[in-house]
């Protein structure tokens, strides 16, 4: 069986906490999809941008107390009604929209394992962190899958 190193992708696209979000998309806009994008400090993964991070831009920001209220109705947000002007791509940061709870696999975990944290999570691609919390890849599914086609000769 296999380990994480072996089949992880090693050049990752990261950013920071402070990076805009007209930075950010930048980065991927020949993407067909947008990516799971590590958020990094010193090496340190501190988070993770998914594209529905990135929704939370077109969601009104609305006050504390009513988070906290279980029984209020969250009525889905038609994307195309919600004025988002030019600005917001300077004003709002990696921070202000990143999950800073976020599933990660080891380097050194079989691919085996790693598999089943993703199905388990429901995950499609994770961060892969060393023994001291260092962002070193990402591994997906599909990355999974394809070393197993190759181990058994089918490509």
């Amino acid at each position: 069986m296999g380990k994480v190193k072996d089949v992880m992708k090693r050049d990752v696209i990261t950013v920071t906490r402070s990076t805009n979000l007209r930075e950010l998309l930048q980065k991927f806009k020949d993407f067909h999809t947008f990516p799971l994008v590590p958020v990094v400090e010193e090496k340190k993964l501190v988070g993770v941008v998914k594209l529905e991070n990135i929704c939370k831009v077109f969601q009104p920001k609305e006050p504390e107390i009513l988070k906290t209220l279980h029984f209020i109705d969250e009525r889905p947000v038609n994307i195309f009604e919600v004025d988002t002007p030019p600005e917001m791509g300077y004003l709002v940061l990696v921070e202000d929209i990143m999950d800073t709870r976020f599933i990660t696999v080891e380097e050194e975990d079989n691919l085996n394992d790693a598999l089943s944290k993703m199905r388990l999570n429901n995950l499609i691609q994770v961060p892969v962190i060393d023994k001291n919390k260092n962002l070193v890849g990402i591994i997906g599914v599909f990355d999974i899958i394809k070393n197993l086609f190759m181990e058994r000769g089918i490509i």
